[in-house]
């Protein structure tokens, strides 16, 4: 309004000018407008009149432009809100480890688990082990401006949403080790920026979708301890960036490993299919390609229901498993021993050493990167990262 106001003034002074001038070339109505004759001063004011007309369409437009923008700004910030309000909802908000902020008046950005850009769009959403039990809702899939999506180690069930394939700007899709069932959607091939992908640990089925062969930026594939079925799509020959590939304990999957892999995926050095149906050809070729691969894992490995103890690992006080190695604390020698949860055996590579004043764990717990283990005798819990 007062940019309308200002427009209006500017206008009718300039009005004042071209009114006529005097007998000494002056209009004295407005500021003094010298000219050189009756003719140029109609020039220079037909020119001041332009200006003014101008000035009134431009000023108001600007307006107009800040108030589209204030508006677009609300609009995201709105989007944004509504997507992680249906997000604490579905997942029993009020139970959460830690809401922080959520639902409050307080920027997004100070929402915990939340990080928001100077536009205030969400970038980074992390709310990793925060006890979410329940489903994850579609409106997940406006936060468009989304980089990181950290859910793990949760109690979240029911099917992925299409909607995540929305998420373009998505890198880290960390899904892993909740119980999340139904198939893979094809939408996730969208996620054409996506670079990791967790989605192990749960109750997924169905086949591996060939569209996840358009991830062209994908370093790490983890679908390991899911129900998936079917053979390695031809599709997935295209991961050219790919790393680690890792299938294991997906009884169902089943055939040979596509002959495009040997020659296509350069990048590989992990590669872990034990517990699966599927099958190394048996040519040269095949078997030039396997050898040059760090770590590749295959066959059948015994999961039993016990675990027998390392020679050691005498006096267990406390276990805690990250759903593929388990970690069994020992009172009597202050040590963390670690065994595969797929074989059984024991891994010394991950054992802990505990510190030299942790010398009674009783309890171990971890958020999947800190381990922590309580001690008796002080009545502290000595962390330890993973």
């Amino acid at each position: 309004m007062a940019d309308q106001h200002r427009a209006r003034g500017v206008t009718a002074t300039l009005m004042g000018w071209i009114a006529g001038p005097n007998d000494t070339g002056f209009n004295l109505q407005s500021p003094p407008c010298p000219v050189v004759s009756r003719t140029a001063g109609w020039t220079r004011r037909a020119a001041c009149l332009a200006g003014a007309l101008l000035i009134t369409l431009v000023l108001p437009l600007a307006a107009a432009t800040r108030s589209v923008m204030a508006a677009s700004m609300g609009l995201v910030t709105g989007t944004n809100r509504e997507a992680l309000v249906a997000l604490y909802n579905a997942t029993d908000g009020p139970n959460w480890t830690n809401n922080t902020n959520w639902l409050s008046t307080a920027p997004l950005g100070d929402w915990y688990g939340v990080t928001t850009n100077s536009d205030g769009h969400v970038t980074t959403l992390n709310l990793s082990n925060n006890n979410l039990i329940g489903s994850i809702p579609a409106e997940l899939g406006n936060l468009v401006n989304l980089d990181q999506l950290y859910l793990r180690l949760n109690a979240l069930s029911g099917p992925i949403p299409a909607e995540l394939g929305q998420l373009t700007n998505l890198r880290r899709l960390n899904l892993n080790y909740n119980a999340l069932s139904g198939s893979i959607p094809i939408e996730l091939g969208q996620l054409t920026n996506l670079q990791y992908l967790y989605l192990q640990g749960n109750a997924l089925s169905g086949p591996i979708p060939i569209e996840l062969g358009q991830l062209t930026n994908l370093q790490l594939m983890d679908l390991h301890n899911n129900d998936l079925s079917g053979s390695i799509p031809a599709e997935l020959s295209t991961l050219a960036a790919l790393k680690d590939l890792k299938l294991y304990n997906n009884a169902a999957l089943s055939g040979p490993i596509p002959d495009s892999f040997p020659g296509a995926l350069a990048s590989l050095r992990e590669v872990e299919i034990q517990n699966t149906q599927i099958t190394v050809p048996e040519t040269a070729a095949f078997q030039t390609w396997k050898d040059s691969i760090e770590t590749f894992t295959e066959g059948t490995q015994t999961s039993t229901d016990s675990i027998a103890l390392a020679l050691d690992n005498t006096s267990p006080t406390g276990l805690w498993s990250d759903g593929e190695t388990l970690w069994v604390a020992d009172g009597g020698d202050a040590t963390a021993y670690a065994y595969s949860l797929a074989t059984g055996a024991p891994t010394p590579a991950h054992d802990i050493e505990l510190g030299a004043a942790n010398t009674s764990p009783t309890g171990l717990w971890s958020d999947g990167e800190t381990l922590w283990v309580a001690d008796g005798g002080d009545a502290t819990a000595y962390a330890y990262s993973l």
